[in-house]
């Protein structure tokens, strides 16, 4: 089974977070090549995940 982009994965916590589509565009872009061997959403997704958000009542 194919994995879902990280955008698709975002999108349900948008109506409740709605910045999260922000935050996983960023991360993606500094996980432009993981050299991990994770995929560039694998890696964007636990950079996601680690972020810091302001206001801390926020963060995921």
């Amino acid at each position: 089974m194919p994995l879902m982009s990280l955008e698709e994965a975002v999108q349900p916590l948008v109506p409740i977070l709605p910045a999260v589509q922000d935050y996983a565009y960023m991360a993606k872009e500094k996980c432009k090549k993981p050299e991990d061997g994770l995929t560039q959403d694998e890696s964007a997704s636990i950079m996601l995940y680690s972020m810091g958000w302001e206001p801390l009542e926020q963060c995921l």
